[in-house]
């Protein structure tokens, strides 16, 4: 009898113990999920999210957002680190001639990583690109949160009347998922989609730009931004990348037929299509990513189009050059979402890295001569 009264003492104290300590954390818990809840609703009274991602965009039918041909912000991107569009919305300001067909061209298409966000115009690895070949002329055709489909149908119609010999047509991870939807955080965008045989952009003419739909797509950052979402989001039933992964492999022949148009395009008029893949953070370390670098080097290889992969020399990199080749300081009054994207020093390395992979190019390997870039 002693002996079970005193184990219900044990159990008892154990108890209270247990509590104690509990105690406190379930209050602070309840403290800081009560504070990210005003925090929220704090946030989205008092949102502004202006119709245009940025001032340099305008609506557009077909691609949803596209830069204003001849825009200029001295301070896009912090003070004196500065965005130019020229004549054709193309980013920098040199004048094209598109009734000029003897000077060498190359077109660069893409999202934010190869438009160059966070850097001047004359630091893009795009722009760079043109001190390893001298006489080249470089065509910027990147552009913020734009997906692979947006990336394709811009080149498609304002890429491919101007006249050139080459074009990259880079990708990020980020870049292929938002392929998928017909808007990114709240803004409407088409998508592509194989039917019938034939590659067919859908969400056409992309809706006018809604406040809702902003307002939506922000609560829903507010919400995924909550300390206990996040939280969950660390568990594997919550992670989702099994999720992206199998949506990556349902769309995967929509990407095919991309690259395929690309090629044929480009066949057509008698250009070079050079397909590449900007790695990220999130390419830093091997991971279910990789997949869709393994399914882009089978389709270059199946239909003999150049592949430049820049991820492997990423993962060559010392620690602490990766670490600066990635934005992580923000500049005061600098866009936002610059966090992440490529360095001065980023954009400089993927310059040299391109280039040196782009000189198995004849026509380009004897630009590169006698370029001082190389020295």
């Amino acid at each position: 009898m002693s002996e079970t009264r005193s184990l219900s003492k044990t159990k008892r104290s154990v108890f209270f113990i247990v509590l104690l300590l509990g105690l406190p954390v379930l209050l602070l818990f309840l403290v800081e999920g009560s504070v990210s809840l005003l925090m929220f609703g704090r946030d989205y009274r008092n949102q502004q999210t202006p119709r245009n991602s940025r001032p340099h965009t305008t609506y557009d039918t077909l691609l949803g957002w596209v830069n204003r041909p001849g825009s200029s912000n001295p301070d896009e991107y912090g003070k004196g680190i500065g965005l130019t569009t020229n004549g054709l919305g193309f980013r920098g300001s040199s004048v094209v001639n598109v009734s000029d067909t003897t000077t060498p061209r190359l077109v660069c298409s893409g999202d934010s990583f190869t438009l160059g966000y966070g850097v001047a115009d004359e630091q893009t690895w795009c722009h760079l690109l043109e001190s390893y070949f001298p006489g080249l002329q470089t065509l910027n055709m990147g552009q913020g949160a734009y997906g692979l489909d947006q990336a394709f149908l811009w080149y498609r119609r304002d890429g491919v009347p101007v006249p050139h010999r080459y074009t990259v047509f880079s990708m990020t991870y980020v870049e292929m998922e938002r392929t998928v939807t017909s808007s990114f955080m709240g803004r409407f965008k088409p998508t592509l989609a194989v039917k019938d045989g034939a590659l067919r952009a859908e969400n056409v003419p992309v809706p006018p730009q809604t406040d809702e739909s902003l307002r939506r797509a922000y609560a829903n950052r507010l919400f995924n931004n909550l300390r206990i979402v996040q939280a969950l989001r660390r568990l594997p039933a919550f992670e989702g990348t099994a999720g992206t992964t199998q949506m990556m492999r349902t769309i995967w022949p929509t990407f095919d037929r991309t690259f395929a148009e690309l090629d044929s395009l480009n066949r057509a008029r008698g250009s070079e299509l050079v397909l590449a893949y900007l790695p990220t953070r999130a390419d830093l370390s091997p991971g279910p990513l990789d997949e869709r670098r393994v399914n882009i080097a089978k389709f270059a290889e199946a239909h003999h189009v150049r592949f430049i992969d820049l991820t492997p020399a990423l993962r060559a990199m010392r620690g602490d050059s990766a670490d600066l080749s990635f934005i992580s300081k923000i500049p005061a009054g600098a866009a936002p979402g610059v966090g992440g994207h490529y360095t001065k020093l980023g954009n400089a390395w993927a310059a040299r890295e391109l280039a040196s992979r782009l000189r198995d190019i004849p026509a380009l390997n004897a630009l590169s001569r006698n370029a001082g870039a190389w020295q």
